[in-house]
């Protein structure tokens, strides 16, 4: 079966514009300071998550789980969705 490439209808470029006033710095479980004005929050948020990981205990483990969320979310957007499909499943048509 030829695979078919989606067409892309319309799309949207967001470009951000200044930084949100009041924001406060953070700790997360014992970190470093993380100062979301002058640091990249999704990054830190990743290297806090791998710093979590290798403590190893099952509370550190809950909190790089939910670190991973919250950087997913907030970098690619929380609608951000992949559906993997399987080599002979049915190929579905959507509107997006």
């Amino acid at each position: 079966m030829p695979r078919v490439l989606p067409r892309i209808l319309r799309a949207t470029r967001l470009v951000p514009v200044g930084r949100a006033g009041r924001l406060q710095p953070l700790r997360i479980r014992g970190s470093e300071r993380i100062d979301p004005g002058r640091d990249d929050l999704f990054r830190r948020f990743v290297e806090e998550r791998r710093r979590l990981e290798r403590r190893g205990d099952p509370e550190s483990l809950r909190s790089a789980a939910t670190l991973k969320v919250a950087a997913n979310a907030g970098s690619y957007g929380i609608a951000a969705e992949l559906n993997r499909q399987q080599p002979g499943e049915v190929l579905t048509n959507v509107d997006v």
